[in-house]
C-alpha cells in the first residue's frame, strides 16, 4: 500500500547488527626505526641504549648483534676523553655488519 506521500506503509526488517570486531591476535609491534645508541665514557666503558650496565669490548659485537634487528643503524656517542681505539672498534663492527654509523662526541662546555 502507498500512503499519500508515495512511500510504502510496510517496513522492511532491519538488518542484523554488525558483530563487534575480533580482537587479537595482535600484529607484531612496528620496529623502532631509531638507531641503537652506543655510549663510550671517559673510562672507555661501553653502554648500549639506556642499559646502565657496562659492556666489555670483547662482548660489544655480540650485544650489538642482539639489539640491531632490522634497524641497521647505530649512533656512537663518545666522551671527548675516550680513547679513539674504542670508537674505531665500534666503526669496525659496523663496517663488518653493513651498519650505518652516526658519530657524536661530547665536547667541553
Amino acid at each position: 500500500m502507498l500512503e499519500s506521500s508515495g512511500f510504502p506503509t510496510t517496513c522492511l526488517p532491519l538488518p542484523s547488527p554488525i558483530p563487534p570486531p575480533v580482537l587479537g591476535p595482535f600484529p607484531d609491534p612496528i620496529p623502532d626505526p631509531s638507531p641503537i645508541k652506543i655510549y663510550v665514557d671517559a673510562q672507555n666503558n661501553f653502554y648500549l641504549n639506556s642499559n646502565p650496565s657496562s659492556i666489555s669490548i670483547g662482548s660489544i659485537e655480540d650485544e650489538i648483534k642482539k639489539e640491531i634487528g632490522e634497524n641497521k643503524a647505530i649512533e656512537l656517542l663518545a666522551d671527548k676523553d675516550a680513547h679513539r681505539a674504542s670508537a674505531y672498534e665500534i666503526i669496525r663492527i659496523a663496517k663488518q655488519n653493513a651498519l650505518k654509523v652516526v658519530i657524536k662526541t661530547k665536547g667541553s662546555k
